[in-house]
């Protein structure tokens, strides 16, 4: 049993879609846990309202550090001469960074406003 569940494991994080599994049932268990907490859906959405100018902070350290490692990842290859991959990471950075100002731009009404 305990081989079984070390295989499923890392077969779960090792490919994107089990990836992205992780990831739905992490933040449904988020989503759960956060509401029996705080009492029902209306007040979890007022923590979160309330919680949103310190959740836009920690969404730009997350996209510098992101950005940071592109670079890095970006120069490297460029040192090395590898073209091919240098095209597709500067595809891959521009796909990040229309996705990273398409989410800020919806949620940037909710900061202002």
């Amino acid at each position: 049993m305990d081989t079984f569940l070390k295989r499923f494991l890392r077969a779960s994080v090792t490919t994107v879609t089990g990836g992205i599994v992780i990831m739905l049932v992490l933040a449904t268990g988020i989503f759960l846990s956060g509401t029996y907490l705080s009492g029902g859906f209306e007040q979890w959405q007022e923590n979160l309202e309330w919680a949103a100018p310190g959740l836009f902070v920690w969404r730009l350290i997350l996209y510098i550090g992101v950005a940071w490692f592109w670079h890095k990842t970006y120069q490297a290859h460029k040192a090395l001469g590898n073209v091919d991959h240098l095209h597709s990471l500067r595809k891959i950075g521009q796909a990040g960074l229309v996705l990273a100002l398409l989410v800020e731009a919806s949620l940037l009404h909710k900061l202002l406003g």
